[in-house]
């Protein structure tokens, strides 16, 4: 042969692009199998049918223990995103339809507790009278959450007949919150929540406040959550960004629907600072971060830093 019959660059080249192309979609195919984390709000909403109410920014370990975000900086990213889901439920949702409100997730360690005393917190600064109710009875939170000094009678000493309902209620610091907490131990919660005494007790409730939020177990364990949804006006599904896994959120939203809860939205939770995968509007850090406030400014301005409720 007059020229040479190798190296056919062409050729090599045209295979190695195919093999790299295939390689490469193989490869994101079997990461995407094995990872089955939400990693996105466009991911959640297709997966869920539901919008996102708001991104929670991670939070300071040293911030999460035994107090509430909102006694901190009252205009950081944190405060904010949970004055954007309560402005949501009070303005955009029919006030009747918005007085109870289940928040669960679909495993532990999701934040929902986290969510429900802030959210609790964030309505009554607004003027709302507000309950929470622990009706997580397997493993209660809130008297960690409100540092309570000593555990007293709460739902379920209502419910088994132990104890009366100005007995169990308990107000906090917080001018406009009280909580009502889970109480002693009881051996069969599902049954107590799903009785008669627990629906009269509840519409009792809704004639005394503006807002109540129940703090359930997550509903991919028990089916007191789906016990729960169903009498309720609105329920909120808690996710955690990066953990929580799309089955268990599907899942999730199945056993929602076969008691016919109202679904209004989720909650992404534990969201980097730096990552704008779940936030649908990014917040620039000037709005956030406007010089300090004396506690003696003019009506209509919020002092900035550190505070405590009203006596």
């Amino acid at each position: 042969s007059s020229e040479p019959s190798s190296p056919q660059v062409a050729r090599v080249i045209g295979i190695a692009l195919v093999l790299g192309a295939a390689a490469g979609t193989g490869l994101s195919l079997l990461r995407d199998r094995a990872d089955q984390r939400v990693r996105s709000a466009d991911e959640i909403t297709a997966l869920l049918g539901v919008p996102i109410l708001g991104a929670v920014p991670s939070l300071p370990r040293r911030r999460m223990a035994r107090t509430h975000p909102l006694r901190f900086a009252a205009h950081s990213h944190g405060v904010e995103a949970y004055r954007a889901i309560r402005t949501t439920l009070l303005h955009g949702i029919p006030r009747e339809q918005a007085v109870t409100i289940l928040v669960t997730s679909p495993g532990p360690l999701e934040g929902k507790t986290t969510l429900v005393a802030n959210l609790a917190t964030a309505m009554a600064c607004a003027g709302q009278q507000t309950l929470i109710i622990d009706a997580d009875l397997r493993k209660p939170m809130s008297d960690r959450t409100f540092a309570t000094d000593e555990p007293g009678p709460g739902l379920g000493d209502i419910l088994a007949g132990r104890a009366s309902l100005e007995e169990a209620l308990r107000s906090t610091d917080i001018e406009r919150l009280d909580v009502l907490s889970s109480g002693q131990d009881i051996l069969n919660p599902s049954e107590l929540l799903d009785s008669p005494a627990f629906a009269a007790l509840l519409d009792e409730l809704k004639c005394r406040y503006d807002r109540i939020l129940i703090d359930s177990p997550p509903i991919g364990i028990v089916t007191d959550a789906q016990i729960l949804s169903a009498l309720c006006g609105l329920t909120l599904l808690v996710l955690r960004a990066q953990r929580t896994s799309r089955l268990l959120a599907r899942q999730a939203r199945e056993a929602l629907r076969t008691v016919g809860a109202r679904v209004v939205g989720a909650v992404v939770t534990d969201v980097p600072r730096r990552d704008t995968r779940y936030n649908t509007y990014r917040t620039n850090g000037h709005y956030v971060s406007r010089p300090a406030i004396s506690a003696s400014s003019p009506a209509g301005e919020e002092p900035s830093g550190r505070w405590t409720a009203r006596p």
